[in-house]
């Protein structure tokens, strides 16, 4: 027993010298073991880890409803440990993501990561994006996001509408060119039909829908109320007045699931 007792007292004493020697220091931080040799180290600092963004903020300016704008935003991670971005939430769903997750972030170098934006009509939209993670200060990162939707030429397409076909279309006697717009309006000056000018006309016709309004709503026109047709003349980035001759549905009034024909001409 004496033998047993003087090799195992000889083994502890040798490994404390070796570790006197090294200069080994032993930490236990986040739930993890380290081992650092401090023999020409004057002080240690130890950096958790930190998610960071940048920019702080994103703002998608103007974009047409339907269409997509997309910008970036930089994470870095300020420490050597691994950090984990597991999820990315949103409270608005006109912003999205299309990044794969979970994504790692490791040595401060940057990932980027882009941010969509889809307007689905005409307005201002806002909302946060939290990028979880786990930081151990900031598990929960949010970013406020905020964009418009915004088209002179936006309709909100309802359950109700009635059809149009126009035959003929003329400004100052000649016709309409591709490209340019035919529109419908309210009575209360509200846009609810739109039309663009195909590349075989006058041969080919223009084919139009103008949009009821929603029962207890005023987002379009109401039965039996008057259309107002005007003509937007792109190459002069100007909006006119048409005056409608019928040729077939009645009056230039709203009728749900009607059809008309018409010839419409302008003049300035």
């Amino acid at each position: 027993m004496f033998y047993r007792f003087g090799i195992l007292s000889f083994s502890v004493v040798l490994f404390c010298f070796t570790f006197a020697q090294a200069q080994i220091m032993g930490v236990h931080t986040g739930g993890e073991n380290h081992l650092f040799d401090i023999s020409e180290i004057d002080s240690i600092n130890f950096i958790d880890r930190q998610l960071s963004v940048e920019p702080q903020a994103l703002d998608f300016g103007q974009i047409r409803p339907g269409e997509i704008s997309s910008l970036n935003i930089t994470i870095t991670n300020a420490s050597q440990e691994l950090l984990t971005i597991d999820r990315v939430t949103f409270n608005n769903e006109s912003f999205y993501i299309e990044a794969q997750l979970p994504l790692e972030i490791i040595n401060e170098i940057p990932r980027v990561i882009e941010v969509f934006f889809s307007p689905p009509r005409n307005g201002e939209f806002a909302g946060n994006m939290a990028i979880h993670s786990d930081a151990q200060e900031n598990i929960e990162t949010i970013v406020p996001l905020s964009g418009i939707g915004f088209d002179p030429f936006w309709v909100e397409e309802t359950d109700l509408n009635v059809s149009i076909l126009i035959q003929e279309a003329t400004f100052n006697g000649q016709p309409l060119e591709p490209g340019d717009l035919v529109l419908a309006y309210t009575q209360d000056e509200l846009l609810a039909g739109v039309a663009v000018v195909p590349d075989g006309f006058p041969e080919e016709a223009i084919g139009m829908v103008a949009w009821g309004s929603d029962p207890d709503l005023d987002n379009g026109f109401q039965n039996g109320e008057e259309i107002d047709f005007r003509f937007w003349i792109t190459r002069l980035n100007s909006e006119v007045n048409a005056e409608v001759e019928m040729i077939a549905g009645g009056e230039p009034v709203f009728i749900p699931n009607g059809f008309m024909v018409v010839r419409l001409r302008a003049a300035q």
